[in-house]
Formats: C-alpha cells, sequence, structure tokens
C-alpha cells in the first residue's frame, strides 16, 4: 500500500488557474512539500490527492474525500493539510477492523468478488449485507484471519442485480429536452428522470426505479430532437465491489476513475471474458489491461490481476469460434504474466506491484480435448462456485501474506486475552460477550445435541430432522499448538433432509445487557475450523438485529449456498487445523427501534443420501462481539 507522506506548514500559491477535474496542477513553487507521493493539498475549499511530483507539476485526483470539484484562478493558495482520509487511514493501520481495504474491479466475474447489498426490500429497514461463499476476496479474508476490509462507502451499492446508477461516458452536445430509454435480454422495471443539462451537454441520468433481475448490461438510448453524440453506461449494483456485469475491457475502461478515486489498497482484477464474445481483438484486451494495470500502479494500488478461465458455454459462438476464443484467451494470458514480471522489475524498492492470481490447474478438465472447466469448479458454467471460491481464496491469501509481513506458511496471528473486554473509559472497543474464548464453566447443548457447549452459549438444531452423533465438547488442549479452548462439534447424520443445519452462538438478548446503544457501529467474527466434512453445504457467521422477534437488520459473512463444501485436492482449505478461517459480519449501524439481537455460527448438512453421510467436525473459538469506533 502506498504510505501517505507528511511536511509541515508547506504552502504555496497556483502557477496558472485550473478547470473542475484537472488531472495536473502547476504550482510557483514545490519547495517544503513532500518529494514523493502520495499525499493532499487544499485550493480554496478542493481537497486533491497528490500521487506524483515533477518539478512544480502535481499529479492530482480532484474532488477528493467527497469534496466538489470546481475551477480555481492562478494565484490561489494551495496548502499541504492532514485529513480526515488521513487520519482515518492512520486509526485503520492501528486496527484489526479495517486494513488493508481491497476491491474487486472489473466485468462479471468481478461482481462475484465482493458484498451482496440490498438497499430496499421489505426484511430489512437498513442495507442487507453479506460475504458470500461464491466470493474468492471473502474466502480470502477467512484464511487471513480477518486482516482485510470491504468499504460499502466505494462500491457501487443498491438492489441486488438493478441498475443503481448511470454513468456519462460522453454528454454529446446540443441537446434540449433528451429522454433516455433501454433495452436488454434481462431485467424489468428500470425507468429514468430527466437528464441533467449543462449547455446542452448530459451531466447526469437520475435512475426513479432501479428495476431488478438484470444479469447483463442493458444497453440505453438517448432520444432527442437536436442534440447527438452522448454516450451512457448502466451500472449494476448490489455488489458492493466496483464489478459490473457483462462488460468488455473497454466499458471497463470507461469506469477505471471510479476506482482509482476510491482508498482501496488492494484492487483484484476480473477483466476479459467478455471480449470474446464482443468480437474485441487480444490486442485490444491487452492494451486496456495495460492500462488498467499501470493507472491503478501509479496511484499506488497493489494489483491482483485474475486471469479469465474458459467457460463451458459460449453463448451463440459455433465450434470454430470457440477454439479460436479459447487461443485468444491464452495470448492474453501469456502476456499478462510477462508483463507482471516487467512491471514487477521496474519498481525500485523491489516490491511487486502487479501479482498473478492463476486458477487454471484446477478449473480446467485436463483430461478432456474440450478444455471446459470442471462442472465441481463453476455454479454456471463461467463464475466461481463454493468450491473453486474457496480454492482462490486460499491462493490469494497465501499470495497476500508476506506482502502484509506475515508469514507465507502461517496464519496471521491475533491478540488475544481474557482481558480484552469492554470498558467505556479504558477499552471501548473491547469484546461485549462474555467467555469468548470458551474458557471455564460448560453447559448442556438443546436437544438433539449432546455433550458440553461453552458457558454463556447456546447450541440447537435449527432445521432438519436427522438422526445419529451431534456432540459438543470443549478441547481444552488444542491439537494445533496453540494455547487456550476450542468449541467442538462432532457430526455424524443419519439419513436426513437436504437443509440440516446447526446454531451455535448467543441466542435473543437485550441491546442494553451487552452495553450497546442506538447508533453504535457493531460487528461480529469468529475463528472456525473444519475437518472430516462430507456433504456440508453451509458454514457462516450471522448477526442479527431484531425487534419484537422479527430480524430488522442482519450482517453475515458465508452463505446459505446450495453448493457442497468438499475437499477437491490439494488446493481446498477446508483441511483442519492447518487453515484456520475467521469469519467477520459486515460493520451495521444499530437503527432506531431495535431491542434485541441474535448471533450465531452456522453449520449445514445435506443428509438426504445414505445413513450417515454428512459428517464434519467443527472447532470455533474467539467468539467475538464488538463496538467499531
Amino acid at each position: 500500500m502506498t504510505r501517505e507522506q507528511f511536511a509541515n506548514l508547506a504552502q504555496t500559491t497556483l502557477a496558472s488557474g485550473i478547470s473542475s477535474g484537472a488531472t495536473t496542477v502547476t504550482v510557483a513553487s514545490s519547495t517544503g512539500f513532500p518529494l514523493i507521493p502520495q499525499f493532499r493539498i487544499i485550493i480554496d475549499s478542493e481537497l486533491f490527492l497528490v500521487t506524483a511530483v515533477s518539478g512544480n507539476v502535481f499529479t492530482v485526483m480532484a474532488g477528493y474525500e467527497n469534496t466538489t470539484s470546481t475551477s480555481h484562478s492562478s494565484g490561489a493558495i494551495v496548502a499541504h493539510v492532514m485529513t480526515a482520509g488521513v487520519a482515518s487511514q492512520i486509526y485503520n493501520l492501528a486496527n484489526n477492523f479495517a486494513s488493508p481495504r481491497i476491491q474487486a474491479f472489473g466485468d462479471s466475474r468481478a461482481a462475484y468478488c465482493g458484498l451482496n447489498v440490498n438497499a430496499a426490500s421489505s426484511t430489512f429497514t437498513t442495507a442487507a449485507m453479506r460475504y458470500p461463499s461464491n466470493s474468492p476476496l471473502a474466502w480470502a479474508n477467512r484464511f487471513l484471519r480477518g486482516r482485510l476490509n470491504f468499504d460499502l462507502t466505494t462500491g457501487y451499492i443498491g438492489q441486488f442485480q438493478a441498475i443503481s446508477s448511470v454513468k456519462v461516458i460522453s454528454g454529446g452536445s446540443g441537446y434540449t429536452a433528451p429522454s433516455v430509454s433501454w433495452s436488454a435480454s434481462a431485467g424489468t422495471g428500470l425507468t429514468f428522470g430527466t437528464p441533467v443539462l449543462a449547455g446542452g451537454v448530459i451531466q447526469s441520468v437520475p435512475v426513479t426505479n432501479q428495476g431488478t433481475g438484470f444479469t447483463s448490461l442493458p444497453t440505453l438510448s438517448v432520444t432527442d430532437s437536436t442534440g447527438t453524440g452522448a454516450t451512457l453506461q448502466a451500472i449494476i449494483g448490489g455488489t458492493g465491489t466496483f464489478g459490473n456485469a457483462g462488460e468488455t475491457s473497454t466499458q471497463c475502461m470507461n469506469r477505471l476513475s471510479d476506482i482509482t478515486a476510491s482508498n482501496t489498497d488492494i484492487v483484484f482484477v476480473c477483466i476479459g471474458t467478455n471480449d470474446l464474445t464482443n468480437g474485441i481483438s487480444a490486442t485490444t484486451t491487452k492494451a486496456n489491461l495495460q492500462t488498467i494495470f499501470d493507472t491503478l500502479i501509479t496511484v499506488g494500488k497493489l494489483v491482483i490481476y485474475c486471469p479469465d478461465q474458459a467457460r463451458s458455454y459460449w453463448g451463440s459462438l459455433g465450434s470454430t469460434a470457440i477454439t479460436n476464443a479459447r487461443k485468444q484467451l491464452y495470448n492474453v494470458k501469456r502476456w499478462a504474466y510477462n508483463y507482471a514480471l516487467l512491471a514487477n522489475s521496474k519498481n525500485p524498492n523491489g516490491n511487486r506491484k502487479l501479482i498473478i492470481c492463476e486458477l487454471e490447474d484446477f478449473w480446467v478438465d485436463a483430461t478432456s480435448s474440450t478444455g471446459n472447466p470442471l462442472s465441481s469448479m463453476t455454479s454456471d458454467g463461467l463464475h466461481w462456485s463454493g468450491t473453486s471460491a474457496q480454492a482462490a481464496g486460499l491462493r490469494l491469501a497465501r499470495q497476500l501474506q508476506p506482502l502484509l509481513g506475515l508469514d507465507n506458511n502461517a496464519p496471521p496471528m491475533q491478540v488475544i486475552s481474557q482481558a480484552d473486554v469492554y470498558d467505556a473509559t479504558y477499552n471501548p472497543d473491547g469484546v461485549l460477550n462474555y467467555n469468548w474464548l470458551m474458557a471455564g464453566s460448560t453447559t448442556a447443548p438443546t436437544a438433539p445435541l449432546t455433550g458440553t457447549i461453552a458457558s454463556n452459549f447456546n447450541a440447537f438444531r435449527s432445521n432438519g430432522s436427522a438422526t445419529g452423533t451431534m456432540a459438543g465438547s470443549i478441547e481444552t488442549t488444542r491439537t494445533d499448538g496453540l494455547s487456550g479452548s476450542r468449541q467442538v462439534f462432532t457430526f455424524s447424520l443419519g439419513s436426513g433432509s437436504s437443509s440440516e443445519q446447526f446454531s451455535f452462538g448467543i441466542t435473543s438478548s437485550t441491546l442494553s445487557a451487552y452495553n450497546i446503544n442506538i447508533g453504535d457501529t457493531i460487528i461480529a467474527e469468529c475463528d472456525m475450523w473444519l475437518s472430516g466434512q462430507a456433504n456440508v453445504n453451509q458454514l457462516l457467521l450471522q448477526l442479527n438485529l431484531t425487534t419484537s422477534g422479527t430480524v430488522v437488520m442482519q450482517a453475515m459473512d458465508g452463505d446459505t449456498t446450495t453448493s457442497t463444501l468438499q475437499a477437491f485436492g490439494a488446493y481446498m482449505a477446508v483441511n483442519g487445523d492447518s487453515t484456520p478461517m475467521t469469519f467477520k459480519t459486515p460493520p451495521i449501524i444499530v437503527p432506531s427501534g431495535v431491542t434485541n439481537f441474535t448471533c450465531y455460527a452456522i453449520i449445514g448438512f445435506n443428509a438426504s443420501g445414505a445413513a450417515a453421510s454428512a459428517t464434519a467436525t467443527w472447532k470455533l473459538t474467539n467468539f467475538k462481539l464488538r463496538k467499531v469506533v
């Protein structure tokens, strides 16, 4: 990540005026300012991020930290400043909640990498957020023990598979009364307001109804009796990432400024597969990727490129076109490998700036002549399944470990102590719940579970009817060699339903009993291990805010996925004590009217087959509920 630079009392003036959205600033003198980026300056009331310095010329990103971009006159004062964004960076680096920030950028597979956000539904009064199990980034964060942060304030949010906004690529000219229409192969209910004009140029297009069911980009058209030349692009919201379903690399280029303007530290880039079905040449794809890589690196982002994998379907392409598309895919892949070597060798301090996260070796069916992906690796012929997302996440985590200052073969360690409890004065972000390390006295779970569980928790069957072994115990001498205790559950289920589900956690409790108030931001996390599993199809951590027993807000890490979580060769993460996982919910603000909460770790099975076909050993500790302050 780029390190912020500082200088005391650095001040100068503009050598010449600049227009709104300027990308360079020429100052009278750069003396006293940092010699290298990045740092922040203020001109009048607009903040700029300085990303490069060449003599008296600063390369900048205008309108930074939500300030309004405008023009500035020659002679205006230019001052180096400490901002809220910098203070937030410093705080985040010192805390476990929010550093470094990671985001996904690209086409439809990038949109599968992040959060699912629903800003308007009948169930939730505020945005519902979850880290889904078919997201490689979410799995990587579990294996990195919660060291990464997804920032909802930067990605595309709104209703899932709805059009959250319209990006004006070109405003055209001569418009007087334009209207916008759309066409698409999927999606309904989308409506637009009257476009905003300035001098006959379209500035923005309001979305009055986001619609629903958009799995690919609609085509937007502008109708006007006088104007011409406008180009508009829809943004599919609801993932929390900068992924936009169905885009080509050329369309992604139109949105590059969105990700560069964010305070993201690590960018996971997935771009190119849609080029193959839209007649875009490998030469163009490579040129676009180079611009995207170079731009992100220049503004201080660490870039992780996931080369596209072969699809098992290719729409209307014929057999010859499919063969040629796959040849083009590998042409781009080989270029990316070589360009990564070149980009990293250019960096004088030896740090890698462009990392390739290749998944081909476990994605493709190497025993066939088609080059199709293995059926377990994809949910629909192109996008990740829960299985391949785990595999990709584990590979990504291992590549990021040394870059985060972690041993490449060991999980990151955490500061753990029973003394880490909430105190309004001395430890305001301390753990809110008692016995989160599973120590001390025990209690009994709810039938049909047997055995013992850690005190101040409950364990119960939340769905299903399978019989067999469902036993809890406390592991006081941990088999991974670390100190402390772990809650252990052993399952060997007889024949039952396809949705057997068991929960462990905090049953309905009042907010006041845990020192939680309206307006507080809270987060839940839990370390989990899974081994000996067969037909496990759910693994998640869920935090619910309730009123009169009704869930009004929910944050979740994991997924109620129907795809089986299964070991697949040496790549899979679910391999016992060697790969602990930290599940961490997105932070949520407690809305007014909420009185109670529940917080559960959940494991689910498909036990619809033969008797004793659903098994697992599930271990948990560090089950924490915290305030984010």
